[in-house]
């Protein structure tokens, strides 16, 4: 689905070893959502204990 600031949405994560974890996660920039299929930098904000995703395409 669509990703957005207080609505996050299911990412899939492939590991080092090929194995997919799922975690949900919402983007890292106000006002910015993100749709199924974008490419994706995932990152842990450990100081709220959330991921947060950062596009890598426009």
């Amino acid at each position: 689905g669509t990703a957005a600031q207080g609505r996050p949405a299911e990412v899939r994560v492939t590991d080092g070893y090929g194995n997919a974890h799922y975690l949900r996660a919402e983007p890292f920039a106000a006002g910015e959502e993100l749709y199924q299929g974008t490419e994706v930098l995932v990152m842990r904000d450990r100081r709220k204990d959330r991921f947060v995703l950062i596009p890598l395409s426009d």
